[in-house]
């Protein structure tokens, strides 16, 4: 399995010309995991939305390693990472976030 390598899911930032986004205060991923490598594919979550993380190497972070059929949630607005696995991830994954309005906005 490939590595996703440092970012952020943050739709206001990628696509700030969607008008049912523009409200999002914040960005929470979800994933249900189907398939798992047998080693690797961790997920690292950084307690920040700064991509500068590589450049400190204390920073805390989050190692999020599932099992099959765990529902896992995160701050996708935070920047994160999965590391390299032995084979094959497979995920239903989605998002979802509060709006400024108190309601709260999913989409897959």
């Amino acid at each position: 399995m490939a590595s996703a390598p440092l970012h952020r899911d943050w739709l206001p930032g990628e696509c700030p010309d969607l008008e049912s986004h523009k409200d999002l205060i914040d960005q929470f991923a979800w994933n249900i995991y189907l398939q798992l490598p047998d080693y690797g594919g961790e997920t690292i979550v950084y307690p920040t939305a700064d991509r500068n993380v590589a450049n400190k190497p204390s920073l805390d972070k989050d190692v999020i390693k599932p099992s099959l059929g765990d529902l896992v949630i995160f701050r996708s607005s935070n920047i994160h990472e999965v590391l390299p696995g032995s084979s094959r991830r497979l995920t239903v994954s989605g998002f979802f976030g509060p709006k400024r309005d108190s309601t709260i906005l999913f989409w897959v």
